[in-house]
């Protein structure tokens, strides 16, 4: 499978060739592992590292189905209001979209960089300062995730939610904003 956007409008080669990585569960989402290294801003993700994609985030999607579900027994107006809001958010932003490598790198990142890659020399050198404080190597790999994205031109809207969600995701796993 390979997956792209326009390189001319980027002038970046865009193409990430992934191997489909089927789910054990049909509840559980696919993974993709990469067939060859990406490279983009000042990475090198290596071949053979998996990830799931840009994925609207578990502990958003669940705390808001649930509310909505709340909501549709307490009869509040704004229940199917969230509902159809994490619906869109699903559609508008699927795992895999012109922001893929940034979501690579991303999720690269927070599992520690593992493999031969090559982490940008600014970045690695401020992660390994911050090697005891997991809140701020957080937070700086979700800002990493916004630079990403910038050089890969995504649209400044979509960079700003896919942030946000980034960074709401940091606090569902007890990293607070």
């Amino acid at each position: 499978m390979q997956c792209g956007s326009n390189a001319a409008h980027t002038g970046l080669t865009d193409r990430v060739k992934l191997e489909v990585i089927p789910p054990a569960k049909w509840w559980h989402r696919p993974t993709y592992k990469l067939v060859e290294d990406v490279e983009v801003a000042g990475h090198v993700v290596p071949a053979g590292f998996v990830t799931d994609g840009a994925t609207v985030p578990r502990g958003i999607a669940v705390t808001a189905g649930l509310l909505a579900l709340l909501c549709h027994f307490l009869n509040c107006d704004w229940g199917a209001v969230l509902f159809v809001l994490v619906a869109v958010g699903v559609i508008y932003f699927p795992p895999i979209g012109r922001y893929l490598k940034a979501a690579i790198v991303h999720d690269w990142l927070l599992e520690g960089w593992p493999g031969s890659g090559v982490v940008r020399p600014d970045l690695h050198a401020q992660l390994y300062r911050l090697a005891d404080d997991a809140y701020q190597q957080r937070r700086l790999i979700d800002q990493e995730f916004r630079r990403v994205m910038v050089v890969l031109a995504i649209a400044a809207w979509r960079r700003v939610v896919m942030y946000v969600a980034v960074r709401v995701n940091s606090g569902f796993k007890g990293l607070f904003l």
